[in-house]
């Protein structure tokens, strides 16, 4: 399994917001500690929704919360061998309904359409992934206002 680090998420911050922004370490550290949780269903979904859900309502930066709750989410998703399948009209559609308590942080993952993928065969670095999820998600990030 692979893990974000906190300062994996400040970076993610950095690059939806396009500057750097001192964060709130305790809530920072809380969500990413939430990708060792355990509990029911598909593990690497359940883990996602719960950093999903830390980074959503305990915000960690000044601003772009939201948007760096999404890259953060897809991004240990696809390190863990999902691959996305939503529009990124849906993606901030599943982010929006969540941040509004219209629905659970699981049922928000599983609108992203995961699928299992295929493991990478040449292995990515974190900050790679991150950034091409940061690409391939660009309409999503603009649309989401933290």
């Amino acid at each position: 399994m692979r893990y974000l680090t906190t300062h994996d998420i400040a970076f993610i911050n950095s690059l939806v917001t396009g500057k750097i922004q001192p964060p709130n370490y305790i809530t920072l550290e809380s969500a990413m500690a939430a990708q060792y949780s355990y509990g029911p269903g598909d593990e690497i979904a359940n883990r996602a929704s719960i950093l999903l859900r830390r980074l959503v309502t305990t915000p960690s930066f000044v601003s772009g919360n939201s948007r760096t709750a999404l890259i953060a989410t897809l991004s240990f998703l696809s390190a863990n061998g999902y691959k996305i399948t939503a529009t990124d009209e849906e993606v901030v559609g599943a982010i929006q309904s969540f941040a509004s308590q219209k629905i659970s942080a699981i049922e928000a993952v599983r609108q992203l359409g995961l699928e299992a993928d295929q493991a990478l065969s040449i292995p990515v670095g974190l900050r790679e992934l991150i950034k091409n999820e940061c690409i391939q998600h660009s309409s999503a990030i603009q649309n989401l206002i933290s």
